[in-house]
């Protein structure tokens, strides 16, 4: 039997959230999205965070999805229970039209191998896999090599 899997291009899963966030539902407070604000503390007790500028605001749930610098993991009740390690490798990912694929002529055979798959390259030190999403319009691409061996 095979598994199911689904991949998210980020954009739309920060509209989903978005979405279901603004969805009203019978609710009295509508809630309002602030953009480019940079969060200096959080209270992870209370719920509240505080912003560069002062202001603060609290809700029922904080999600703290503010990557490996991340503002949420430097409270006191989540220290050390998630820390951040130096990894020896290192990751690039992007995302690309798949009909940059399509129209390459070194690239295409590689995209129309597996089509509808995860396709995963390796010579045992560096990885390279793509995918195809939003109904194949992109290609996500994830490469991951070890800086110790890169040279190679």
């Amino acid at each position: 039997m095979q598994a199911r899997w689904v991949v998210l291009f980020r954009p739309d899963l920060h509209q989903e959230l978005q979405r279901l966030a603004f969805a009203i539902d019978g609710r009295t407070v509508v809630p309002k999205l602030k953009l480019s604000a940079r969060v200096v503390s959080v209270d992870i007790e209370s719920a509240t965070i505080t912003l560069e500028d002062g202001s603060s605001y609290a809700a029922d749930l904080v999600v703290g999805a503010d990557g490996e610098k991340s503002i949420v993991r430097t409270t006191e009740v989540l220290k050390g229970t998630s820390a951040v390690r130096e990894s020896p490798f290192k990751i690039f990912r992007c995302m690309i039209p798949t009909k940059e694929f399509e129209e390459d002529e070194v690239l295409r055979p590689y995209l129309e191998q597996k089509r509808h798959s995860l396709t995963a390259y390796t010579d045992g030190i560096k990885i390279m896999t793509w995918w195809g999403c939003r109904g194949y319009a992109y290609t996500c691409v994830f490469a991951m090599a070890s800086y110790l061996t890169v040279s190679r």
